[in-house]
């Protein structure tokens, strides 16, 4: 039987694993993270990267029914850090995907090798739905509803 609440998890593993392969596989070296954590506003995104991070760590809250409120950490939070900045999760990815296009110049297609979500799952009462609305979101607002951003 499947241990669903090590499911969101090991999706999280599986998507940020998935959406950035083209820079663990291509080096000989073992890769090396710089994490802009508690990266969870649409202006934090470029901040965090041109400080040197190639890894963004965001959390997502999840409304009772287990469909996707916000990229949000809330209080209490890091010390010195703003703990109520948050996104809306389609504009999010969005603004990652824009950034990370290898086709606009001054991309962070090369800077950028990893997106991980901290899934804060305590609201949510259906966790199998809150991981499919998570990948859904990742396919439709990173990849593109018509698959036209190739995956690497």
């Amino acid at each position: 039987m499947w241990n669903l609440q090590a499911l969101p998890t090991c999706l999280v593993v599986i998507l940020s694993l998935a959406i950035f392969t083209k820079h663990v596989t291509t080096s000989k070296q073992r890769p090396f993270y710089i994490m802009g954590h508690l990266v969870n506003s649409i202006e934090e995104i470029s901040e965090y990267l041109e400080r040197g991070s190639n890894v963004l760590e965001s959390d997502i809250e999840f409304f009772k029914n287990g469909s996707v409120k916000a990229v949000y950490h809330g209080f209490p939070c890091d010390c010195y850090r703003e703990c109520e900045n948050s996104a809306n999760m389609a504009d999010y990815l969005q603004t990652v995907r824009n950034i990370t296009d290898p086709n606009v110049p001054g991309n962070y297609y090369d800077q950028m090798v990893l997106q991980l979500f901290d899934l804060k799952l305590n609201t949510s009462e259906d966790k199998r739905f809150s991981g499919r609305e998570v990948a859904r979101h990742v396919l439709d607002y990173l990849w593109g509803e018509e698959g036209e951003r190739e995956q690497e």
